[in-house]
């Protein structure tokens, strides 16, 4: 008798997104349902972070990569399409490899937030001296799964943020450095370095008298 049971834990193996067939009994008859079991695979973000030396929001020639940069994962918790300071839910970091590469791992389909920390910015950090690349505006979405494309903007005291990105199960793109569906690794992120550059012009005489030599002193 099962009067007295409140729950059954049923498990099923097999191939992913697979069918099961549960048997349902009742006091007065047997009943046949199919419930479908989505795919339970774990699923990766990234992946890429660059020098943009011609600042055209693509990674191209004399584009380098850039390493110990701080990359911060949030869940779009309010479903807004972008981040929310305060309300989308922190998730987990990590830091790009000599490569400029960086991965979150073991996610659920869910819809995500990838955040440039600004920690980066600081002096002596990985991005100082660096602005995100301006070459590309409108910046793209990166859920049009383009690969080597800048999708970063900065965001206020954020760092620099792309929009929201949906990891869908069997879904994700195949070209995008690997072949598993089950990956999105187009959230890239390119910047420019920047230089404060001034120039002083001075003289050797003072005052000037006509028809004297003069030289002038440019200081950089």
């Amino acid at each position: 008798s099962f009067a007295n049971v409140g729950a059954i834990s049923i498990s099923i193996s097999g191939a992913q997104a697979v069918d099961g067939q549960l048997e349902v009994l009742r006091n007065y008859a047997p009943l046949t349902k199919t419930v479908n079991f989505a795919n339970s695979q774990p699923m990766s973000l990234g992946n890429f972070v660059w020098s943009d030396a011609h600042n055209n929001g693509q990674f191209d020639n004399g584009a380098l990569p850039l390493q110990n940069v701080a990359v911060d994962l949030f869940e779009d918790t309010d479903s807004s399409g972008d981040f929310t300071p305060g309300v989308d839910r922190y998730l987990s970091s990590k830091t790009t490899n000599s490569s400029g590469l960086y991965q979150f791992d073991s996610l659920f389909p869910s819809v995500y937030v990838v955040r440039i920390n600004p920690s980066n910015f600081a002096t002596g950090a990985a991005l100082h001296g660096f602005i995100s690349s301006t070459g590309n505006t409108p910046t793209p979405d990166p859920d049009n799964d383009l690969n080597n494309d800048d999708n970063g903007d900065p965001l206020s005291g954020q760092g620099v943020v792309a929009r929201a990105v949906t990891l869908t199960a069997m879904a994700e793109p195949a070209n995008d450095g690997d072949t598993d569906a089950n990956t999105n690794l187009t959230v890239d992120f390119g910047f420019v370095p920047t230089a404060d550059l001034k120039v002083t012009k001075t003289d050797n005489a003072d005052p000037v008298i006509a028809g004297q030599t003069l030289t002038y002193t440019l200081t950089i």
